[in-house]
């Protein structure tokens, strides 16, 4: 059911941004940071009635004046990665002060917030024996553990990847594609090996860690669907499956995953391309919703050579999806419980990613100029 929820929301730092598309926050101070598609890294916080401006110094004054857009949160650039380094995507800071983040096509990255420290984590994928044998390249988002010994990774599509990249031509690419050649990887901090926990996905984007640690949520993309991924557990026959082939219209993915898989379920169908996921403070889930699936989807979801010429057509051709702001929470029990939607971009929209604060959300948007927030109790 369609809603204006977040018609509430307020948009922050309007024309500041480019594509800020993560949301994170520092578990210290409860700021907020972004990057966005010029590797420029931002920190976003709540203005201080109490500071005080030299009225005389007049450059300050109308700088001040120019960047209050009423939001009551102040942006400040602090960081510049610089485009040649790649984009910066999905991240998260630990109790570290360190932001660990994607970096496409240049792999994981971990950044001192405080020293401005920029270290190269990884960029490969090993087998069992620990030899490299492939390039992350498409590194979307990660979550780390809270012992930090563990770093989840989405790999949306193995393509193998060098200099600066267009995100939306991969995402449009995969999706006609239709090519399940998507992975979540698992990067071992204290041996420096990443291995393949789940191969075989649809786009897997957004991923989060459970608040017990025992489970990953993902999304996948292009089959909307949500899933629960059980970690450290053994596998038994009742969860392994054959190596098979599928295609994006399977109502049943058993027959696309291998059987090296860990445990995983569906916990959810969504009406729209799922995103982000991040953890909500009572243990639920947060998801963003990117936008509604296309009339023509289900359709081009059936007929593979379509999709296979439609993605050699310039971007521009190609339809892309409806204006929509969409989020939905996903409460402790692994349930969709209820949705926020802005139907007509008045407030936020094409939502790659929410985060809650302080008992307020906050939106990170695909292709916009401006993050947004909202009070939500």
């Amino acid at each position: 059911t369609t809603n204006n929820e977040l018609e509430k929301a307020v948009r922050i730092g309007e024309t500041r941004f480019r594509s800020p598309e993560s949301v994170i926050v520092a578990p210290q101070t409860g700021y907020i940071y972004t990057m966005d598609d010029r590797s420029y890294l931002y920190e976003i916080r709540p203005k201080d009635p109490n500071e005080k401006m030299d009225e005389n110094d007049i450059l300050a004054v109308a700088m001040a004046a120019a960047e209050d857009d009423g939001s009551g949160y102040k942006v400040e650039k602090i960081h510049s990665f610089g485009q040649v380094n790649g984009r910066p995507l999905g991240g998260i800071i630990t109790q570290a002060n360190e932001l660990i983040f994607c970096n496409v096509p240049n792999g994981v990255f971990m950044f001192d917030l405080g020293t401005k420290k920029l270290t190269f984590l990884t960029n490969s994928i090993h087998d069992e024996n620990g030899v490299a044998f492939s390039n992350i390249g498409f590194c979307d988002d990660l979550t780390v553990t809270e012992d930090g010994s563990t770093i989840y990774i989405s790999q949306p599509a193995d393509y193998p990847l060098q200099g600066r990249v267009d995100i939306k031509y991969l995402t449009l690419l995969s999706g006609l594609e239709g090519r399940p050649s998507g992975r979540i990887l698992k990067h071992d901090v204290r041996s420096n090996r990443t291995s393949v926990l789940v191969s075989d996905m649809f786009f897997p984007n957004g991923i989060a860690l459970s608040k017990d640690q025992s489970f990953l949520v993902v999304s996948e993309t292009y089959s909307s669907k949500l899933w629960k991924i059980q970690l450290n557990t053994k596998l038994n026959d009742e969860h392994q499956s054959e190596e098979g082939t599928c295609g994006l219209d399977s109502s049943d993915r058993s027959e696309c995953r291998s059987s090296s898989n860990p445990p995983m379920e569906v916990i959810a169908l969504l009406p729209g391309f799922p995103d982000g996921v991040t953890l909500a403070p009572d243990g639920g889930f947060w998801v963003s919703v990117f936008a509604p699936q296309p009339d023509m989807w289900p359709l081009l979801a059936s007929f593979p050579n379509v999709r296979k010429h439609l993605s050699k057509l310039p971007t521009s051709w190609i339809p892309w999806a409806s204006p929509h702001g969409f989020v939905v929470k996903v409460d402790s029990n692994l349930k969709v419980s209820y949705s926020l939607q802005d139907p007509k971009c008045k407030s936020v929209c094409f939502i790659s990613k929410v985060v809650e604060q302080d008992n307020k959300l906050f939106f990170g948007t695909f292709g916009q100029e401006y993050i947004s927030v909202m009070n939500h109790s």
